[in-house]
């Protein structure tokens, strides 16, 4: 079996070829794992801003709950005013019937 002289030459420039294959590849490897870091840390920080609104409006919601308590309690003070009102201006009404009665009894005498 004889080699012939085209066959080093054949098997370097094969070697050469397998070799930038592989480092193509590996090339675009390297950049898809640098798109997915990119991706992950974009990720990353957007569920910080993500915590960072979920906190806000955490505290904004407790503050509506207490506001929203303390709504009630005025709510219904204002209810009692609202009937003790009610019952001054029947009491003033009732006066001033009488009032009128009174002042038509001492104009008729």
């Amino acid at each position: 079996m004889s080699i012939s002289n085209e066959t080093p030459r054949l098997i370097n420039h094969a070697l050469k070829s397998v070799s930038k294959l592989v480092e193509s590849d590996t090339e675009v490897a390297v950049i898809d794992l640098n798109l997915l870091e990119n991706l992950n840390t974009n990720q990353s920080l957007n569920y910080i801003k993500l915590e960072s609104n979920l906190n806000t409006i955490e505290r904004s919601s407790k503050q509506l709950r207490s506001l929203d308590k303390e709504f009630a309690t005025y709510s219904v003070i204002l209810k009692d005013i609202e009937k003790k009102v009610y019952k001054i201006e029947a009491i003033t009404k009732e006066l001033d019937d009488w009032s009128k009665e009174l002042e038509y009894k001492v104009n008729n005498r």
